[in-house]
């Protein structure tokens, strides 16, 4: 097969074919120079050439033709790949990390299960009568994309949309709003009714009235929560407090997200697409969505504990 490389990337190819631990080396040519990535140049063609399984990793195949080749399974992480023409490829199931995309070109190839994270594209970036069935993208990777009108309904249909920004929306919306304002209630009311009672007793108390011993209603409302709702009279601890705790940074952090979303969409009214999230926001994020479950389940059994309280008959 003749593709046009010189010695170097010769030696490159056959390193290829070695694997990945040959390949993630540092290789030596005769005449001193050393490399560790392909670099192709139009107009350079690789024809049905097997990259599967491999490990891409800080490499440049910008300004490249590959027609035919077989990628399945590899992982390419930050590569280069602009300005590239990839006719059939198939690119199932890889794994693509900080990739740049912009100017390239994807005809007719297979992106099955594939896994786009931090890919860059721009307006010359072109996906025509492509597979992409459950592949993996991002709402950036979407909004640019279709802003270009690249998108076709029918590879909208094929893929998955996985970012953290769609999570924080999910948050706020349908169901996990609902049972989010259900919790609060149930949390809430209790202290909520102690609090009105206490306010409707101090204004028919005859302690008040006479001079008697007073105590802050805040006082009181800190005794009844380190108690645990049982009572309001003493500094008795008791172990429902800690849920309380627990769901007050809940409804906190809770909080934070909020704004961010708000800020997110304002954002994204000014500059048509979501700004990229901090690390710290997305493993918030990431973390909050099994905690939205189990921040219910304290407030239904700091509820049900309260409400087992004896009363007089």
């Amino acid at each position: 097969m003749k593709c046009g490389l010189d010695g170097t990337m010769a030696e490159a190819a056959q390193v290829l074919t070695q694997g990945n631990v040959e390949w993630n080396k540092w290789r030596t040519t005769e005449n001193g120079h050393r490399f560790r990535c392909l670099s192709f140049r139009l107009p350079d063609t690789l024809n049905r050439f097997n990259f599967d399984n491999l490990n891409f990793k800080e490499m440049s195949m910008g300004d490249t033709c590959l027609n035919k080749c077989d990628f399945r399974g590899a992982k390419i992480e930050n590569v280069n790949m602009s300005n590239s023409q990839f006719t059939e490829c198939d690119f199932s199931e890889v794994e693509f990390a900080d990739v740049d995309l912009n100017g390239s070109k994807f005809d007719r190839c297979k992106f099955l299960k594939a896994n786009f994270k931090n890919v860059a594209v721009d307006e010359k970036t072109l996906i025509h009568c492509c597979d992409m069935r459950d592949a993996k993208v991002s709402l950036s990777f979407i909004e640019q994309l279709e802003f270009n009108k690249v998108l076709s309904p029918n590879i909208r249909r094929q893929i998955r949309i996985v970012d953290p920004m769609v999570d924080l929306k999910r948050m706020f919306s349908g169901f996990y709003s609902w049972s989010n304002a259900f919790g609060m209630v149930c949390f809430v009311f209790p202290y909520a009714w102690f609090t009105l009672t206490q306010l409707i007793r101090s204004d028919f108390s005859a302690a008040l009235l006479d001079g008697g011993e007073t105590s802050p209603l805040v006082c009181n409302l800190a005794k009844y929560t380190w108690s645990g709702g049982q009572t309001w009279r003493t500094w008795q601890f008791h172990w429902m407090s800690i849920i309380a705790a627990i769901y007050f940074l809940y409804n906190c952090t809770r909080g934070y997200l909020w704004w961010r979303m708000i800020d997110l969409e304002h954002q994204r009214g000014i500059f048509g697409v979501y700004p990229k999230l901090g690390q710290f926001d997305e493993r918030l994020i990431q973390s909050f969505g099994w905690f939205s479950a189990l921040a219910l389940l304290f407030a239904l059994v700091h509820s049900w504990i309260i409400l087992l309280r004896d009363v007089p008959l």
